[in-house]
């Protein structure tokens, strides 16, 4: 199988280690650099441009998060169309593989700290009239300081007129109103990390799921 041949990169002293992931937006790596004796760590957003009218419209409003930005660059394609967008941000740990070190409950106290920062990032939303529309366990995050932090605002929308008949979101954490296509606000967003908050507090279990609970196949049996 063909080793995969990661771009360089326009700093100094950064390289590429690994692949995180692909999207509608591009691609995200894991870049590495040594640094007066420390090894820095960061995440990598490659954006390719141009694809077509349609894949640039995407690429704009797909994965933005609300992460620290540390520096951007692009670079001119070899054959003079399009260039390369690089963008280089703090690297941060998906919630859902910080809390798999728990093999029961998740302390009460971590469950607080996410509410209260996740939170604070609808505030932020709310004063950008933003309602994100996907808050779930996937698309939180923790630095490397233990902050939580909300990221993936690919289906987000502004709040300058009223959010009707729009299904978006993934369906476990989706609000009623979204799902009957009613009209809905930035209380869908709270509504959301409500259960996210729930799920974490239940040993992973949604709503009226005891947290002891463990799901086994049924055995059945046919007649003749």
């Amino acid at each position: 199988m063909e080793e995969e041949r990661y771009p360089s990169l326009p700093w100094q002293g950064w390289k590429i280690v690994k692949k995180l992931g692909r999207g509608g937006y591009g691609s995200v790596y894991q870049a590495q650099r040594n640094s007066a004796g420390v090894m820095e760590d960061a995440a990598i957003k490659v954006i390719s441009f141009p694809k077509d009218k349609e894949d640039i419209e995407a690429d704009f409003t797909d994965g933005y998060d609300i992460v620290s930005c540390d520096d951007f660059a692009t670079k001119p394609h070899e054959d003079g169309i399009g260039w390369d967008v690089f963008i280089r941000m703090e690297l941060l740990t998906p919630l859902t593989t910080l809390i798999k070190q728990y093999a029961g409950s998740i302390p009460e106290e971590k469950v607080i700290k996410v509410g209260m920062d996740i939170c604070s990032a609808l505030i932020l939303c709310e004063s950008k009239h933003i309602v994100h529309r996907d808050i779930k366990p996937e698309n939180i995050m923790v630095s490397e300081f233990g902050d939580y932090k909300l990221g993936d605002f690919g289906i987000a929308r502004t709040m300058y007129h009223t959010t009707q008949a729009t299904i978006a979101g993934s369906d476990r954490y989706m609000a009623p109103e979204v799902i009957t296509r009613k009209e809905y606000g930035k209380e869908v967003d709270i509504y959301s990390l409500g259960l996210v908050l729930y799920w974490m507090l239940n040993n992973r279990k949604r709503p009226f799921i005891d947290a002891d609970y463990i799901p086994a196949m049924k055995k059945t049996s046919r007649h003749s």
